[in-house]
């Protein structure tokens, strides 16, 4: 009985933890603050230097507060905080809800699309340009294949002049890239993504905010339609090279 009590109390760090993150979310301690020391939080928040300090380190891993030896702890812009991280892992741990990640990919990203053939600058046009070239030159290496592509996708992200945006599609589209690398095999997947990226890419810069979406959208539908063969143990198309082991000896080899 005593343990099941103990569990279901939120640990004294825990509760720490949760209010110096109030603190700092919700303005009282704005970027820049520098923080009492360690002895003074201590006696504030009535808990052990102990508590505090580890506090301090929880913050800091996120991002949120920045130790400096001699100067004191003070917290971070926003912009600095990687509590996306968390959506990373659980995005790349959750393998039986895929499916799922990539609709939430697509919510995200078609409506950039339509966002980013608005607002783009001319520094968006050549980060864009810069990653189309690069998917056409590396569409015969799988791995800077999987790349450029992840960097398309950012680029034209990062053209809605939203941050958040860019904040919230990252951790989403990072640790699907493993998932995604079978069909990077697939010379006939390339080929498609290679026609869908030019499509996305000519109405985004082209200002064309429905053709960008409806580019978008059709891309990482048959993305995902690919993603559901490969997950029902059905390849999406034959890569090349087995093609022409079928052509010379009748059956594929492995």
């Amino acid at each position: 009985m005593t343990a099941t009590t103990i569990f279901e109390r939120p640990r004294l760090t825990d509760q720490a933890v949760s209010h110096l993150t109030g603190m700092i979310t919700s303005g009282a301690w704005p970027a820049g603050t520098v923080l009492p020391p360690e002895a003074e939080l201590a006696q504030q928040f009535g808990v052990s230097r102990t508590v505090v300090r580890e506090c301090v380190r929880v913050l800091a891993s996120r991002g949120m507060l920045e130790v400096r030896q001699g100067r004191g702890t003070s917290v971070t812009p926003p912009a600095s905080w990687t509590v996306t991280e968390t959506l990373a892992l659980l995005v790349k741990a959750d393998r039986s809800a895929l499916l799922r990640w990539l609709e939430v990919r697509t919510i995200l990203e078609v409506e950039s699309a339509a966002l980013a053939a608005q607002r783009l600058t001319e520094a968006d046009r050549d980060r864009l340009r810069e990653a189309l070239r690069r998917l056409e030159e590396e569409a015969v290496q799988p791995d800077a294949y999987l790349d450029a592509d992840i960097d398309f996708h950012l680029a034209i992200a990062q053209a809605t002049q939203n941050p958040a945006l860019v904040r919230l599609l990252r951790p989403v589209v990072l640790p699907l890239r493993e998932h995604l690398q079978e069909t990077a095999l697939l010379a006939q997947a390339r080929s498609a993504a290679a026609r869908e990226h030019r499509a996305i890419g000519a109405a985004v810069l082209g200002g064309d905010p429905a053709g960008a979406r409806a580019a978008m959208a059709a891309h990482l539908g048959r993305v995902a339609d690919e993603i559901v063969q490969i997950m029902n143990g059905r390849p999406a198309a034959v890569p090349v090279r087995q093609r022409r082991a079928v052509g010379r000896g009748g059956t594929a080899s492995q």
